[in-house]
């Protein structure tokens, strides 16, 4: 399995050796882009800072994060 993410905004699930691989939308420029362990799942994140979660077999979205508010504390950001 290959996964490639761009600036497209689309990331793209490679399952190999098929030649034609499975579109997953990312909502806009993917920076990062992970596969769960198990293989079922996977993150996106991107310039919008929001962690989007992912079956691998539908590429279907399952969850979406927002992003967190970061305080500053003692001059220290903390989550």
């Amino acid at each position: 399995m290959l996964v490639s993410a761009g600036s497209d905004g689309i990331a793209r699930l490679w399952q190999l050796p098929v030649a034609k691989p499975k579109r997953i939308d990312s909502k806009g420029a993917a920076r990062v882009f992970v596969v769960s362990h198990e293989g079922n799942r996977a993150a996106s994140a991107g310039a919008d800072k929001i962690v989007r979660v992912w079956t691998l077999a539908e590429g279907k979205l399952v969850n979406a994060l927002p992003p967190l508010k970061v305080v500053q504390h003692l001059g220290k950001p903390v989550h």
